[in-house]
């Protein structure tokens, strides 16, 4: 595997933050919504008092079953939307960071090297266009591929 990253988070401030605003994003219309559709089930439940059992069973029973629903399907719809999320902002802070990093690297020394990403990463136009810069202002050396 050539082409793994060595670090988990790259930039982690930037995409810790992307996850959370994304989690932030999900929870709290789930939230905002349970709270209202368990209130209505309630108030539905104090007007039926007049009603007959069966019908205070079946909102009782719709009441629980939503509840088990919202603890098991958030967690799961959290999880995957945090892995998304991570891997959406690999690969543009990941590229961002190559190219950072070697754009210091031909600062501090003279013979640069080619900027190469990953073929599942974002940006490689840009990065092809900083190459040709690179060769305008100085023949390039080219690294192994990544």
């Amino acid at each position: 595997m050539k082409n793994q990253r060595k670090r988990l988070l790259v930039l982690p401030s930037l995409q810790i933050k992307f996850i959370m605003t994304a989690v932030l994003l999900f929870w709290l219309p789930i939230m905002v919504l349970s709270v209202i559709i368990l209130n209505s089930l309630n108030d539905m439940l104090d007007v039926s008092k007049a009603a007959d059992m069966l019908v205070k069973q079946s909102i009782a029973s719709t009441a629980t079953l939503l509840s088990a629903m919202l603890f098991i399907a958030v967690p799961v719809l959290t999880a995957a939307i945090i892995y998304l999320v991570y891997v959406f902002t690999s690969q543009i802070v990941g590229p961002v960071y190559r190219i950072e990093a070697d754009i210091d690297k031909f600062l501090s020394n003279p013979t640069p090297t080619v900027i190469v990403l990953r073929k599942k990463d974002a940006f490689h136009s840009l990065a092809a266009r900083i190459n040709l810069l690179l060769q305008k202002i100085e023949p390039v050396k080219v690294d192994a591929p990544r």
